[in-house]
């Protein structure tokens, strides 16, 4: 897995893992991101992982696809 830094360009949910499952927050805008684009394309899942001040979270493949410029 090749991951790639990005920037969120607006404010957007992801989902934390928590003892009782997921929790939803948002991500601000401008928060950086890893990921591999690959991911995105090639899974056909709409959660992919992507990690945030070094924890993993999911989150939505469109939000992805819309909101996530390269570094």
């Amino acid at each position: 897995m090749a991951l790639r830094h990005y920037r969120i360009t607006r404010p957007t949910l992801a989902l934390f893992e928590s003892d009782d499952g997921y929790v939803a927050k948002s991500l601000p805008k401008d928060a950086c991101i890893e990921f591999d684009p690959d991911d995105v394309v090639a899974r056909g899942v709409s959660l992919i992982e992507v990690v945030f001040e070094g924890n993993p979270v999911k989150m939505f493949a469109s939000d992805l696809t819309n909101l996530a410029v390269p570094e």
